[in-house]
Order: structure tokens, then C-alpha cells, then sequence
């Protein structure tokens, strides 16, 4: 599971980081193909405030 926590995005860094581009690429699929219905820019989803960095 943990070599799966990765995506080339986040890549080195901690547990927990989340990437933009990963965001944005799961709203296009959800837009797509489960109709979400959203205007939102894909950092309104996350924040990686709490990261240690």
C-alpha cells in the first residue's frame, strides 16, 4: 500500500502531500464521468498547510 501513496507529482516529498496536478486530473474524471458539478479551482479540496515540510 505504501509504494502506492506516491503519484510522479509527489514524489519525495512527506506523507500527506498533496499535488495540484493530481487534484486537478481527479476533477476532470469526476466532472466526467460521475457529472460533479463544480466550479472550484482544485486547491478549494486541499491544503497541505499541515505537512511538515
Amino acid at each position: 500500500m505504501i509504494a502506492l501513496m506516491d503519484t510522479p507529482n509527489t514524489k519525495g516529498k512527506p506523507a500527506g502531500y498533496h499535488a495540484v496536478q493530481d487534484w486537478d486530473a481527479n476533477l476532470k474524471l469526476l466532472k466526467e464521468y460521475r457529472d460533479l458539478q463544480t466550479n472550484l479551482a482544485a486547491t478549494a479540496f486541499f491544503t497541505n498547510d499541515f505537512v511538515p515540510q
